[in-house]
């Protein structure tokens, strides 16, 4: 399915994208063509007689579709379709709720996550399982499991101690916030977590603030 430039082009593809943060966040859209979009890649899928698609090429800004692959007196559109994949540093803001572990309190943390796509044809073959919202969940579940098993007085009076424990603990620690290329095939959604200006695999991943929730405080 390809995801349409302005909504949804293609009727069938609606399920996919409504609900999907990866459509709703932008980091893909639809291309109503081959020639290259300003600060989006093309993934380029030629499709097959028997029905289905297969990757063709990567059709980077500035680029043009080599004439060769177009077929006179045939609309493009018969043969390929594209998907456009943000190529820019992209920001993500979610919320988190942490229960500690003693059993009485419990905090909403405020995430801000820099972001970049690192493989622009496996993101363009897999929007439909929004690989951005399943990033999302698992900094949010692995951060939220280390942040249960301190003290209240952590988040209260000490938090950007916490913050800088917490991040550096699950970055180091194998099985964790693991990255794209650390995952299993069957896990990789290929969202590198980089920080703008930064090398690709470099991560921020702020906890901006804790809320303690009313009702669970001593």
């Amino acid at each position: 399915m390809t995801p349409g430039p302005n909504g949804i082009q293609n009727p069938a593809a609606a399920p996919s994208a409504a609900g999907n943060l990866t459509y709703e966040e932008k980091v893909v859209r639809g291309h109503a063509g081959l020639d290259s979009l300003p600060g989006y890649v093309l993934a380029i899928f030629e499709k097959r007689a028997k029905g289905g698609a297969i990757f063709s090429r990567l059709i980077k800004p500035g680029e043009i579709f080599p004439s060769g692959f177009r077929i006179p007196f045939l609309d493009w559109s018969q043969k390929y379709f594209s998907v456009a994949v943000n190529d820019s540093v992209l920001i993500c803001e979610f919320t988190h709720l942490v229960y500690l572990d003693d059993g009485n309190d419990e905090f909403t943390l405020n995430f801000h996550l820099t972001y970049r796509v690192a493989d622009f044809r496996r993101v363009a073959e897999i929007w439909e399982h929004d690989p951005l919202r399943r990033l999302r969940d698992e900094i949010g579940r692995v951060i939220a499991r280390n942040c249960a098993r301190r003290k209240a007085e952590m988040f209260r009076e000490r938090f950007r101690e916490l913050e800088r424990i917490v991040i550096a603990g699950e970055h180091g620690r194998p099985g964790k916030l693991r990255n794209s290329e650390e995952r299993e095939p069957h896990e990789r959604e290929r969202l590198e977590v980089v920080a703008a200006g930064e090398k690709r695999r470099r991560s921020q991943i702020q906890i901006c603030s804790a809320r303690q929730r009313a009702g669970r405080a001593n």
